[in-house]
């Protein structure tokens, strides 16, 4: 990919540098397999609506439209959870 952007882009090699995943995927596959904590099991109950924004918090991203939004749906769905993460 290095060499792609050098070419691509005209940016010498020497201002490139790689940044590496800093996720160790052997622990993630590793933890998939082990149990969900009670509490969380209970979270994710599959009779409730979960929802997820994954996001930072920024005024752009209009997380408050969401939490808006979400306080009118819970109130016709009260099995209705909003995470953020």
């Amino acid at each position: 990919m290095k060499q792609d952007v050098t070419i691509d882009l005209q940016i010498s090699k020497s201002k490139i540098s790689t940044i590496y995943n800093p996720f160790d995927f052997n622990e993630i596959n590793r933890l998939q397999n082990e149990p969900i904590e009670s509490e969380m099991e209970q979270l994710l109950d599959s009779g409730k609506i979960n929802f997820c924004n994954i996001a930072r918090i920024e005024s752009y991203k209009k997380q408050d439209l969401l939490l808006e939004y979400f306080a009118e749906y819970q109130k016709k769905s009260q099995n209705a959870f909003l995470f953020f993460i």
